[in-house]
C-alpha cells in the first residue's frame, strides 16, 4: 500500500549514516518540522524556512492542520481530566489529496501520566523489557514511570510529496514528555500486523511465533524487497535536546546469517538501505527474550543517498500546545510545552525503503499494521523499557472483504445482476470481474449482469486514490440454469420519402421497409404483431401513405414462451408536397387600336415541384372577366384572371393581366359660327377662317383647338351683285370618330360694271347772258346701283 511502513514514525533524518542530527526547523514535503504544533508559524526560525502556508498539526495562520479540531466529548474532557487519554484522527480522510500531496493518515495521541496520584495504565513493569525481546513477553500493567519517562502526547502523520504513490512519503512524528531536562529516550516502532494489547502484553492477530513475534524484512537476490518487516526509529535527545540521536532498525533474521550475507547486500543494486556497522562489526541485537533467531539491525541510507531525517526540539523556549492544551511535569492541564519537552522528527520513507509500494507487485503489505511509542531508560537500544503509548494504527489499510449476491438463471430471464458487496463499507472500490477464472473485459462495476450459467468470481481492491490502492478481497458464486435463448428482433430506420416521388415508387419503397421488420432467438413459438396506435393491423394489406405526404408509425412487437416481449416502433413517411404552383405573371397588355377586338384567348405559362396531370410545366388561359370602363372615360379594361390547383391540392396564387383599349365612339364637335359678310366691296377673301373644336378624348392628345375651313370655289350670287366662298370644317378624333362638318359662307359684293349716264344734247340758254342754270339733269343707270339693287336717277 503506500507506507505505513514507513510512517514509521514520520521522521526522517538529514543523514541516517550520521546518527547525530541537528535540531533544525526545516520544512519537508510543506510540513514544518520547528518543534511547534501550528501551521503557518515558525516558532524557532531558519532563514531558510518561510513558513507562510506550511501545514502542521493544528491550523495555525496559514497553511493547514492535520489532527481533526472538530470539539467532541472526548476532547471536552481533555480540557478537565488531567489523566485522560485520547486518540484524535486525521482531519481529513485517509488517502485523501489536499493541495496536491496524498496525506495517508494522521493521529494524536493523549498518553496518561503518573505525576502525584496518577497513574498511567500502559507502563512496562516487568523489569527487562527490551526492544528485542517478543513483544507478547512483555509486562505492561498500570503503574507510575519517571517523568522523563513519561510519555504525554504523540503526534503521527504521512503523507506523500505529491497526489500520487510515485512521489516520495514522508512520515512526520512528534512527541512530548513530562521531562524538561531535555534528555529523553524514545522508540517508535511499527508493526506491519495489527497489534493489540492483550492481558498486559502486545499480541499481534497473526502467529508470528515461527519469526520472533515480528514480521522480518526478506530480500530478494537482486536486494529488493520480497516482504517489508518491523521497524524502531530510535530517538535519544542528549545535551538538552540541541542534539537527537537518531538510529533505525529492522526485524531480521541474525542468528546463523553470518556477515557475508549482510557484506553482500550492502552492494546489491537494488538494495532499499545498507546494514550499519561500526568498528565491531555490524550493529546487531539478537538473544531477545522469546524472539528465536531474529533480532534487530541497525540500518542506514545507502552510500551517495541525500539526508533523509531531520529534527527539531523546542530547546530555546516553550511553545503553544494543541487546542487541549498539555500536562506538565507538575501534573497539571497547561497550555504550552515547556522548555525542551516538544520534539518532531520527520523522514523521508521513500529514500529509506521502507516505503511499501516501491516493492513491485505487493499490492496490500500490512493492512492492519500498528504503531507503539515507548520510552527507555537510557540511550541503550536494548535499556529497560519504561512508558507505552498505543498501540494505534497509521496509514492502517483496512481489511477488505466481498461477498457476491445473485440467483440462478430462470427461463423467464434474459439474465440476472451478481452484485459484489464490498467491505468496509463507505470506500472506492475497484472491481475486476472472472468467469470460469477468465477475466472479463470491461466489467469494472460493483455488478455483472450474467446471461449463461458458469462460475463467476470477482476481485474488489480498495482505492484511497486513484494510483492509491488497498488491499483486495475475492469471493465466487455458481450461476446455473438454462439462461434465456435472447429474443431479438430487427428494425429498420425510420424512413422518410422525399415529396414529388410516384405512388408507384412510394409502395414499392414502403413493401421494401415493412420487409425489414424480423427477429430471430427467443424460447418456443415466437409470436409477432404489428400495431398503429393501439390497432393492430395486417401488414400484408397495409397500404403505403399518399404521394402527396403522410406517415405510418408501426409498432413491431415480438414475443416468445418465456414472456420475453421486444418492441420497436418505427416510422415511414412521405413528405407532403406543401408547395403551390406558380403561376408566371406578365405586364398587362394594352391593346395597339382604338375600339379594338377583346383578344379571344390571354396566355401565360406555370410551374409546380410536383406537377400536374404529370406534367410540372405547362400553359394556362385567363378567364376574361367583365368590360368595365376605365377612369378617364376613354379607355376600357377586360381582368383575365389565372388560377392553377396542382395533384395535391396546392392552389397557387391567382395571377391577373388586364387587358386595355382606347375606346371612343363620340364624334368630335366643330363649333359653328355665323355666315360672313365681307365689309368691302370687292374685298379680298379672307386667307383663314378659323372656328373650335372640341372632342371627348382628344385629337393628338388635346381635347380642343382651333381648326381652318377649307375655302371652296368662289360661286356668283343669284343678283348677280355679289359673291360667296363656303369655307368647310371637317375634323376626325384619334379613334377615327369625324365631326360633322360645318361650313362657314363668306359673302363679299363684287361689282366690277359702272354706272351708265343718258348723255343729252347740250344746251343753249335762250336768252344772252342769261344767267346760268341752277341746275341741269340727266339719268344715270347701273347694274348694281347704289343700293342693294341697280337704280335709275336722275342727275343735275
Amino acid at each position: 500500500m503506500t507506507g505505513f511502513l514507513v510512517m514509521l514514525f514520520l521522521f526522517s533524518i538529514n543523514a541516517v549514516n550520521a546518527q547525530l542530527v541537528n535540531t533544525e526547523t526545516t520544512v519537508q514535503a510543506n510540513f514544518g518540522v520547528d518543534a511547534d504544533v501550528y501551521s503557518g508559524i515558525v516558532s524557532f526560525p531558519n532563514g531558510a524556512v518561510f513558513p507562510f502556508g506550511t501545514d502542521d498539526w493544528f491550523l495555525g495562520d496559514s497553511g493547514k492542520g492535520v489532527i481533526d479540531e472538530t470539539p467532541t466529548a472526548v476532547t471536552a474532557n481533555l480540557l478537565v481530566d488531567d489523566n485522560a487519554s485520547a486518540e484524535i484522527r486525521m482531519s481529513v480522510p485517509i488517502y485523501t489529496v489536499v493541495d496536491g500531496r496524498l496525506w495517508i493518515d494522521a493521529v494524536f495521541i493523549r498518553d496518561q501520566n503518573a505525576q502525584g496520584n496518577n497513574t498511567d495504565s500502559n507502563v512496562f513493569t516487568g523489569g527487562s523489557d527490551k526492544n528485542n525481546d517478543n513483544p507478547n513477553t512483555w509486562t505492561i500493567t498500570d503503574a507510575s514511570v519517571p517523568q522523563k519517562n513519561d510519555i504525554i502526547d504523540v503526534f503521527g502523520h504521512l503523507r506523500r510529496e505529491g497526489a500520487t504513490v510515485g512521489t516520495d512519503e514522508w512520515a512526520f512524528l512528534g512527541a512530548s514528555t513530562r521531562n524538561d531536562s531535555g534528555d529523553s529516550y524514545l522508540d517508535f516502532e511499527y508493526f506491519r500486523e495489527k497489534v493489540n494489547l492483550v492481558g498486559g502484553t502486545i499480541q499481534s492477530e497473526v502467529d508470528l511465533s515461527a519469526t520472533g513475534g515480528r514480521t522480518p524484512y526478506v530480500f530478494n537476490p537482486d536486494g529488493s524487497v520480497l516482504q517489508h518487516g518491523d521497524i524502531i526509529l530510535s530517538v535519544n535527545y542528549a545535551n538538552g535536546g540541541s542534539n537527537a540521536i537518531i538510529k533505525l532498525f529492522v526485524w531480521v533474521e541474525l542468528v546463523g546469517v553470518p556477515d557475508s550475507y549482510f557484506d553482500t547486500h550492502n552492494t546489491l543494486p537494488f538494495r532499499p538501505f545498507e546494514f550499519k556497522q561500526d568498528n565491531n562489526g555490524y550493529i546487531q541485537y539478537d538473544g531477545g527474550d522469546g524472539a528465536g533467531n531474529y533480532g534487530y539491525a541497525e540500518i542506514q541510507l545507502r552510500q551517495g543517498a541525500p539526508d533523509a531525517v531531520f529534527s527539531q526540539v523546542n530547546d530555546a523556549g516553550s511553545v503553544p500546545a494543541g487546542p487541549w492544551g498539555t500536562i506538565d511535569k507538575g501534573g497539571n492541564i497547561v497550555s504550552d510545552y515547556s522548555e525542551t519537552t516538544f520534539a518532531e522528527i520527520a523522514i523521508n520513507a521513500s529514500a529509506l525503503g521502507f516505503d511499501s509500494s516501491s516493492t513491485p507487485g505487493i499490492d496490500c503489505i500490512s493492512p492492519l499494521g500498528s504503531v507503539i511509542v515507548k520510552t527507555r531508560s537510557s540511550d541503550s537500544f536494548t535499556a529497560e523499557l519504561k512508558d507505552l503509548a498505543g498501540p494505534f494504527s497509521l496509514a492502517d489499510t483496512p481489511e477488505v472483504a466481498v461477498v457476491i449476491e445473485g440467483e440462478d438463471i430462470a427461463c423467464t430471464e434474459e439474465s440476472i445482476t451478481l452484485t459484489a458487496n464490498a467491505t468496509p463499507e463507505g470506500n472506492t472500490f475497484t472491481y475486476v470481474w472472472y468467469k470460469d477464472d477468465v477475466e472479463i473485459e470491461g466489467e469494472t462495476g460493483n455488478t455483472l449482469q450474467v446471461t449463461e450459467a458458469g462460475t463467476y468470481k470477482v476481485a474488489a481492491t480498495l482505492e484511497f486514490a486513484p494510483g492509491v490502492v488497498g488491499c483486495t478481497a475475492e469471493d465466487e458464486f455458481e450461476v446455473n440454469g438454462e439462461p434465456l435463448i435472447p429474443l431479438n428482433q430487427v428494425c429498420p430506420e425510420n424512413q422518410t420519402i422525399p415529396e414529388c416521388t410516384s405512388q408507384e415508387d412510394i409502395n414499392n419503397a414502403f413493401t421494401t421497409w415493412l420487409s425489414g421488420f424480423s427477429n430471430s432467438g427467443g424460447n418456443g413459438t415466437v409470436v409477432e404483431k404489428y400495431y398503429i396506435g393501439e390497432n393492430e393491423v395486417d401488414v400484408n394489406t397495409l397500404e403505403a401513405p399518399d404521394a402527396c405526404g403522410g406517415s405510418i408509425t408501426l409498432r413491431y412487437e415480438v414475443s416468445d414462451e418465456c414472456e420475453q416481449v421486444v418492441s420497436c416502433e418505427r416510422t415511414f413517411t412521405v413528405t407532403p408536397d406543401d408547395e403551390a404552383p406558380v403561376i408566371a405573371d406578365q405586364d398587362d397588355i394594352m391593346l395597339e387600336e382604338c375600339n379594338q377586338a377583346w383578344p379571344e384567348v390571354v396566355s401565360t405559362t406555370w410551374t409546380d415541384n410536383c406537377g400536374i396531370g404529370g406534367e410540372t410545366s405547362g400553359s394556362i388561359n385567363g378567364v376574361a372577366g367583365e368590360v368595365m370602363a376605365g377612369d378617364d372615360g376613354c379607355t376600357q379594361y377586360r381582368d383575365y384572371t389565372f388560377n392553377a390547383t396542382d395533384d395535391c391540392g396546392n392552389q397557387a396564387t391567382p395571377v391577373v393581366i388586364r387587358v386595355t383599349r382606347q375606346y371612343d365612339e363620340t364624334v368630335p364637335v366643330i363649333a359653328d359660327q355665323d355666315d360672313i359678310m365681307l365689309e368691302e366691296c370687292n374685298q379680298a377673301w379672307p386667307e383663314v377662317v378659323s372656328t373650335t373644336w372640341t372632342d371627348n378624348c382628344g385629337i393628338g392628345g388635346e381635347t380642343s383647338g382651333s381648326i381652318n375651313g377649307v375655302a371652296g370655289e368662289v360661286m356668283a350670287g343669284d343678283d348677280g351683285c355679289t359673291q360667296y366662298r363656303d369655307y368647310t370644317f371637317n375634323i376626325t378624333d384619334d379613334c377615327g370618330n369625324q365631326a360633322t362638318p360645318v361650313v362657314i359662307r363668306v359673302t363679299r359684293q363684287y361689282d366690277e360694271t359702272a354706272p351708265v349716264i343718258a348723255d343729252q344734247d347740250d344746251i343753249m340758254l335762250e336768252e344772252c347772258n342769261q344767267a346760268w342754270p341752277e341746275v341741269v339733269s340727266t339719268t344715270w343707270t347701273d347694274n348694281c346701283g347704289s343700293g342693294e339693287k341697280p337704280q335709275v336717277a336722275s342727275m343735275e
